[in-house]
C-alpha cells in the first residue's frame, strides 16, 4: 500500500497546493507540475505491473506464440536501452555464445518485456562499467532452452539475497530501496512470464562486483531452423538495417540546412542526404544560420549545438525571437539526463547524438520533410553454399557476384564486404605463415557468416573447412584452404564494378605478404599499434569526407597539444568534445574513448590525466590511414586502404 499511497498522496497534494493558489511565481507552479507528472508516470507503471502480476496469479496471462528472430529481438531493446545506459556512461553489449537459431517459436512481446526489466535494472544499480547481454542455447536440455544472460558491474547481490528478490515489494535490503527506488514487482512479473514460456531466471551476483541474472524460455521446434553465430547474426541487422533506410522517398523539393562547424560532419550529413535527392545547405556556425535562414525558406534545420562564434543555443533562440517556426534539430554529443530538456527549452523540435545515427537521422528527417518508405523489397531465398560452389568453382577465374546485386538496395552492403575482403586477405596470410591457428580459426568464423550473408555463398565451404583444419592445427589443409579463399576474394566484384582482370594463374599457395596492404580491422589495428582505419572506408561516397578529416586533425593536433601545454583546461574540454563526435561520426571510433576522458579530464582539471590522454589520442593521430586508390597487377581497379 506504501508504494501506492506516496505517489497519489503527492499528487493530491501539489494538485491542492496549485488549486489554493500557494506558489511564489511560474516556476514555483512548474516544479509542482513536474512532481505531480512524475508522480503519476510512476503510478501508471506500478498499476500496470499489478495488473500484469494479477493476470499471470489468475492464469488469465495469454502467451501468443509466433516465430520471431530471438538475435533481433534483443538488438532492438539493447539499442532502446543504449541510450539510458549513455546518460551514465556505461558500455551496453550484445553477444552470442556459441550458435543460437536463426528463429524461435515463442511470446515476442513477453521476452521483450523480461529483457527490458533486467537490462534496466541493471543500468539502474551499476554506476561505472558496463551491461552485457549474451544470448546461448542450451540444446542440452529437452526441449531445447534460449538463454538470456544479463551480467553487470554494478552493486552486486548476495547469494542469501538471490532468491529474495523474486518476491513481489522486495529489494535485496532497505539501503537499496532508499537510495534506488521502485517496487520490486519487474522481476516477479519477469520471473512469471519466463516461466510461463517454459524457462526461469535465476540470480546470482558478488557485493561490490556485479550480479548476472539468467532468462530461460523455450526455443520450440528447431527442425530445418538454420543455426547462426555472432557474425552472421550480426550481418543480417546490418544487412536488414541498410534495405530499410535506402526504402526512404523524400520530397526532391525539400530545403535543408546543416550547420556544424566540423566539415567532416556536414559532408556526412549532406551526403546521406544527397542519396535521397536532398542537396542541403550548410553554415559552419551559429551566425551564419541565422543570416541564411532570415535571407532564405528553409523545411529543417540540423543544428550543431556547439560552435564557435554563437553556438546553436543562441542560434536557436535567436532565430526562435525572430519569429522563425521551421523545425530546428539539435546535433550534439552530449547525451546526459537532462540535456533533451534543455535544448527543447530553447526551441529545438528534436536531437540527435553524434556519433550521428543514419537510421536515426533518415528517420527524423523523413518525418519532419514529409518524407515515406517504400515496401519492403522481397526476401531472397538462402543458397546453399554447395550449389554456390557448383556455380562458381574455386580453381576458376570468371568473376563472382553476389546472389544479392540484383537488389540496388543492397549495393552498399556488398560493396563495404568486397572492401573488406581486401583488408581481411593479409590478415588469412599473416596468420598462416606465422601458424597462428586460433588466429586462422577466428578470421575463418567470420567469413564463413559474413560472405553468405551478404550474398557470397562461395566461401562457406572452404571457410568452414579451414576453421575446421585451423582447429586441428593442420598446417597443410590450411595452405590449401587460404589458397582457395585467395582464388575466390579475387574473383568477387561489387555491384557495378568490372571484375579484375588477373595477370597470372590463381595461386595454389598462398602469395607473399608483400604482394597485399597488411591492413587490419580498425580495433584490432588500433590496439596493436597498426594503421587506425575508418570503419567507413569501404564506402567511395564517404571517403571525401573521411579524407578532409584526416587532414584536419593534423592541426587540431596541434591545438590540442598547445592547450595541454598552457593548462588551458577549459579548451581541452572543448577540443576533446569536438573530437569525440567528429571522430565517431566519420568511423574513427578509436578515438571515442580517449576524447571522452579528454574532456571528463579538462573539466576536473586534472593535468596528468589530460596529459596521458592527449599522448593517446596523438598516437592515434599519427597512425591514422587515408582512403587511396592503388593500381597494380593484381589489385587494378579495387579499393584498398593504405597508411600515409
Amino acid at each position: 500500500s506504501h508504494e501506492i499511497r506516496t505517489p497519489m498522496n503527492a499528487i493530491l497534494g501539489f494538485t491542492e497546493l496549485l488549486r489554493r493558489g500557494y506558489t511564489r511565481d511560474d516556476r514555483d507552479a512548474g516544479r509542482h507540475l513536474d512532481t505531480i507528472h512524475a508522480s503519476g508516470t510512476h503510478l501508471l507503471a506500478l498499476i500496470n505491473d499489478i495488473l500484469d502480476l494479477s493476470k499471470v496469479e489468475s492464469g488469465q496471462l495469454e502467451i501468443e506464440t509466433l516465430a520471431c528472430s530471438p538475435y533481433k529481438l534483443a538488438h532492438q531493446v539493447v539499442r532502446a536501452m543504449s541510450v539510458k545506459a549513455g546518460e551514465k556512461g556505461l558500455a551496453l553489449a550484445l553477444r552470442v555464445q556459441g550458435r543460437i537459431p536463426e528463429t524461435v517459436h515463442t511470446d515476442a512481446p513477453r521476452i521483450r518485456q523480461v529483457l527490458t526489466n533486467l537490462i534496466g535494472n541493471a543500468i539502474k544499480f551499476t554506476e561505472h562499467g558496463s551491461v552485457t547481454v549474451t544470448l546461448s542455447l542450451d540444446a542440452s536440455n529437452d526441449p531445447a532452452l534460449l538463454r538470456f544472460d544479463v551480467r553487470d558491474t554494478g552493486i552486486g547481490i548476495a547469494p542469501d539475497k538471490a532468491a529474495l528478490i523474486f518476491e513481489p515489494f522486495v529489494q535485496a535490503d532497505s539501503s537499496v530501496h532508499r537510495r534506488f527506488g521502485g517496487t520490486g514487482l519487474g522481476l516477479t512479473i519477469s520471473r512469471k512470464f519466463a516461466r510461463a514460456l517454459g524457462g526461469d531466471i535465476v540470480a546470482s551476483g558478488i557485493p561490490g562486483e556485479g550480479s548476472t541474472f539468467s532468462a530461460t524460455v523455450r526455443a520450440g521446434a528447431l527442425e530445418g531452423v538454420r543455426m547462426l553465430d555472432e557474425t552472421a547474426l550480426a550481418g543480417s541487422i546490418e544487412v536488414e538495417a541498410s534495405a530499410e533506410a535506402a526504402r526512404w522517398v523524400m520530397p526532391a523539393t525539400a530545403r535543408i540546412l546543416v550547420v556544424d562547424d566540423g566539415a567532416e560532419n556536414r559532408e556526412l550529413v549532406a551526403t546521406v542526404l544527397g542519396e535521397f535527392g536532398l542537396a542541403p545547405d550548410q553554415a559552419e556556425n551559429g551566425q551564419v544560420a541565422v543570416d541564411m535562414a532570415q535571407s532564405g525558406s528553409y523545411d529543417l534545420i540540423l543544428m550543431d549545438m556547439q560552435m564557435p562564434v554563437m553556438d546553436g543555443f543562441t542560434a536557436t533562440r535567436t532565430l526562435r525571437e525572430a519569429g522563425f517556426e521551421t523545425p530546428i534539430v539539435a546535433l550534439t554529443a552530449n547525451a546526459m539526463r537532462g540535456f533533451e530538456q534543455e535544448v527543447i527549452g530553447v526551441g529545438c523540435t528534436a536531437y540527435l547524438t553524434k556519433p550521428v545515427d543514419i537510421d536515426a537521422l533518415l528517420a527524423t528527417v523523413a518525418s519532419i520533410i514529409g518524407g515515406h518508405q517504400e515496401s519492403a523489397p522481397p526476401a531472397v531465398p538462402p543458397v546453399s553454399a554447395k550449389s554456390a560452389a557448383k556455380a562458381a568453382p574455386a580453381g576458376g577465374s570468371s568473376p563472382i557476384e553476389s546472389r544479392l546485386a540484383g537488389k540496388p538496395r543492397m549495393h552498399g552492403v556488398i560493396g563495404r564486404f568486397v572492401e573488406r575482403m581486401g583488408r581481411q586477405l593479409p590478415l588469412f596470410e599473416a596468420a598462416l605463415q606465422a601458424g597462428r591457428h586460433e588466429e586462422l580459426r577466428e578470421l575463418a568464423h567470420w567469413l564463413k557468416g559474413a560472405g553468405g550473408t551478404v550474398g557470397f555463398d562461395d566461401f562457406t565451404e572452404p571457410a568452414a573447412d579451414l576453421e575446421d583444419g585451423a582447429r586441428a592445427a593442420d598446417t597443410d589443409a590450411c595452405s590449401r584452404h587460404v589458397a582457395t579463399i585467395v582464388n575466390l576474394a579475387q574473383r568477387i566484384v561489387a555491384p557495378g564494378e568490372q571484375a579484375p582482370v588477373p595477370t597470372k594463374p590463381a595461386p595454389q599457395a598462398t602469395p607473399p605478404l608483400a604482394s597485399k596492404p597488411r591492413i587490419q580491422t580498425q580495433a584490432a589495428s588500433a590496439a596493436a599499434g597498426g594503421p587506425v582505419v575508418s570503419r567507413l572506408a569501404g564506402d567511395r561516397r564517404l571517403q571525401p569526407v573521411i579524407g578532409k578529416f584526416v587532414a584536419r586533425m593534423q592541426g587540431q593536433i596541434s591545438l590540442i597539444e598547445a592547450a595541454q601545454a598552457a593548462n588551458d583546461f577549459a579548451e581541452l574540454a572543448s577540443l576533446g568534445h569536438w573530437l569525440k563526435g567528429a571522430a565517431g561520426t566519420v568511423g574513427f571510433d578509436a578515438f571515442t574513448e580517449p576524447a571522452d576522458e579528454l574532456e571528463e579530464a579538462a573539466y576536473a582539471r586534472d593535468a596528468a590525466r589530460c596529459e596521458a590522454r592527449v599522448a593517446e589520442i596523438r598516437d592515434l593521430a599519427h597512425r591514422m590511414a587515408l582512403p587511396t586508390r592503388r593500381e597494380s597487377a593484381d589489385t587494378a581497379g579495387v579499393e584498398t586502404l593504405a597508411g600515409e
